[in-house]
């Protein structure tokens, strides 16, 4: 088993264990804690979907630090089982749904759990392991357009992408992600970390008078 430790909220310092598993790649404490700096207050009252959710670690820490509720994502059965474990230990387990399944099966309008969650804003974790930012490029551009077209007003996407993916001269960017979207970059080589946030799209007057 390995171990990650909680560094922020209510169960900061108590540590999760998980099956040591090459198709699990917990993120660094440091990315971690940069990470919910992203989200900050926004995480407050809100709820978490995290995708590829490995360890379950990023689902147990935003409860931890404030969320509604939170979501996990993982297609390994042994690996999900652990993250019901892990949110038992802490009693947290009526804030912390676990999905086993693909996130690329994972429709979101599709799942009913999600309706009951549309008074919150959100903030969907997309952490996938790097290889996959290559070569699955095409499916995680489309998974990102389909959380986000559901996700209420006010929402936010963070995604883990391997700093192969990006570039950052003469301006950032990376190529694995939509380019219709407007994002933000925050480097931790070897892992860069993207926001995008969903706003209001409100109507000016000349709008409304065209």
């Amino acid at each position: 088993m390995g171990e990650l430790r909680i560094i922020g909220g209510d169960l900061r310092n108590r540590k999760i264990s998980y099956p040591i598993d090459p198709r699990t790649r917990p993120m660094k404490d440091r990315t971690r804690g940069a990470l919910f700096n992203i989200a900050g207050q926004k995480l407050n009252g809100c709820a978490v979907i995290d995708l590829f959710s490995g360890s379950g670690i990023i689902a147990i820490e935003s409860i931890s630090r404030g969320a509604l509720h939170a979501v996990a994502v993982e297609k390994h059965a042994v690996t999900a089982n652990r993250i019901r474990v892990m949110a038992a230990k802490f009693g947290i387990s009526e804030k912390l749904t676990v999905l086993t399944m693909d996130v690329f099966d994972a429709i979101p309008s599709e799942l009913q759990l999600l309706s009951s969650l549309r008074e919150n804003r959100w903030v969907v974790t997309i952490c996938p392991p790097f290889d996959l930012w290559l070569s699955e490029t095409e499916k995680l551009r489309g998974l990102i357009d389909d959380w986000l077209a559901i996700a209420p007003d006010e929402s936010m996407i963070l995604c883990e992408v391997c700093d192969k993916a990006c570039k950052f001269t003469p301006e950032p960017g990376c190529a694995s992600l939509p380019s219709s979207l407007q994002w933000k970059f925050y480097v931790h080589r070897p892992s860069v970390l993207a926001s995008h946030r969903k706003t209001v799209q409100r109507l000016t007057s000349d709008d409304v008078k065209g």
